[in-house]
């Protein structure tokens, strides 16, 4: 009787868990804009693409190759912002500009230190 009462508790757990992660998707969905899209189950990559994102990771290119087959492309838009203010900070911090409070990649500061770096690597590859 015990192990009835065990495996059916489990299995209300399973459950549990599976409604809060359908409703995490739901509103996931809903925060990215893209709750009319088609995917609804939890196992599809959206699902764990969405979560990845959420907290800030950094999508593989095959994450942003099957978003851009799904036109899904705001959410590309907004993991390369995410990465290019890595960028930036880390340039800033390269270059000793951190006294600039700018953050943003649109800014002719993140071009100016972007282009530096570029040069920098080019010639380092000319030279070797």
């Amino acid at each position: 009787m015990d192990l009835d009462f065990e495996e059916t508790l489990e299995i209300h757990w399973q459950q549990e868990h599976e409604r809060k992660a359908e409703l995490e998707f739901l509103e996931l969905k809903f925060k990215y804009r893209i709750d009319s899209h088609l995917y609804t189950s939890i196992s599809s990559p959206l699902y764990s693409i969405l979560k990845k994102s959420n907290s800030e990771g950094e999508l593989e290119d095959g994450e942003c190759e099957w978003l851009n087959q799904q036109n899904l492309t705001e959410l590309i838009a907004i993991d390369r912002d995410r990465k290019d203010k890595h960028f930036f900070a880390e340039l800033k911090d390269k270059y000793k500009a951190t006294q600039y409070q700018i953050s943003d990649p649109s800014s002719r500061l993140f071009l100016i230190l972007k282009n530096l770096e570029l040069s920098k690597s080019k010639l380092e590859f000319q030279i070797s």
